[in-house]
């Protein structure tokens, strides 16, 4: 399963489908940047995003969004920097992304390079999340180093426990297009798998040249809504909302992704540095270590 991929941007404000495993793992021919900053400019308000006439403002939606979550009971926080990667609470997902995955003093360096179609080397929690929720993973020093086709990105991911294992990410990544210029973005994406049906959907797929930032996801009732903060700014900005189901996510259901998409035959490399996780839920379960529960005791800075 590719869990990571740069939607193209021919249409790119529709939705885009795409069943065929195949066609996931190669399907790479993006738009040029001037040709999606034209089409940004040229977008009516309400399809940029941007409030319409009886709609409220973004801002306003991500304001209820915090309300509708700040009760939740159950709190997960966990730094990198002083706490690195314990296995008991953490897997290391990849090929060969033992030796992509180091800690450092500031984080968690994650350094993939690419190889032939997609791949990835990912962060996975090993804890379970029930019922409404939000993570939030911060970050610094994303790069792309292109190749000499395709893109790579970083991204928040999390995994329902449904018959489709539907798998949602807020993504911050790079591409190099036709004329060897890298153009940088902030996207959602949804994955159906493994009946893929309806396949992967790319959405509010828009510029973002942040470095570093905060990628997060938060999930009321049915519906997910994906946010971006960059650099150190305190607001999140909404990226898209959709409706994909209140089940449970899967035990190891959160996990922090790096990948790069090849098209070519000289590879780029995806870097970045995980610095802190924090996940709130209505319940979290399977935490090692730590005190993930609604009755736990106040006191614990590290894990709660």
């Amino acid at each position: 399963h590719r869990e990571l991929l740069f939607a193209p941007l021919e249409d790119a404000f529709e939705p885009r489908l795409t069943e065929d495993p195949e066609t996931i793992q190669s399907a790479f021919n993006p738009a040029s940047t001037e040709d999606f900053i034209r089409r940004m400019s040229e977008m009516p308000a309400q399809a940029a995003g941007q409030p319409a006439d009886k709609q409220p403002p973004r801002e306003s939606t991500v304001a209820t969004i915090n309300t509708q979550l700040a009760n939740l009971p159950a709190t997960v926080q966990h730094d990198f920097a002083s706490a690195g990667l314990p296995p008991d609470r953490f897997d290391v997902r990849g090929q060969d992304a033992d030796k992509h995955v180091v800690t450092m003093p500031n984080g968690i360096r994650v350094r993939h390079p690419g190889r032939e179609a997609y791949s990835s080397s990912s962060i996975e929690t090993r804890l379970r999340v029930h019922g409404n929720f939000e993570v939030t993973a911060s970050f610094e020093g994303f790069t792309f180093v292109p190749g000499d086709d395709g893109s790579g990105a970083i991204a928040l991911n999390v995994i329902l426990e449904n018959d489709s294992h539907t798998h949602c990410s807020v993504q911050r990544g790079a591409r190099i297009d036709t004329d060897n210029l890298i153009s940088h973005f902030v996207q959602s994406e949804f994955v159906h798998s493994p009946a893929r049906d309806p396949g992967v959907v790319w959405l509010g797929t828009g510029p973002e040249e942040a470095t570093s930032g905060r990628l997060r996801l938060a999930r009321v009732g049915d519906e997910l809504h994906c946010l971006f903060a960059p650099g150190d700014s305190a607001e999140f900005r909404l990226i898209h909302t959709e409706t994909v189901g209140s089940e449970d996510l899967l035990f190891g259901g959160v996990r922090l992704n790096t990948g790069v998409q090849s098209n070519g035959s000289e590879h780029g490399t995806a870097s970045v540095i995980w610095k802190h996780l924090t996940i709130r839920a209505e319940r979290i379960t399977d935490w090692i270590g730590g005190i993930s529960d609604a009755e736990a005791p106040a006191g614990n800075s590290d894990d709660k």
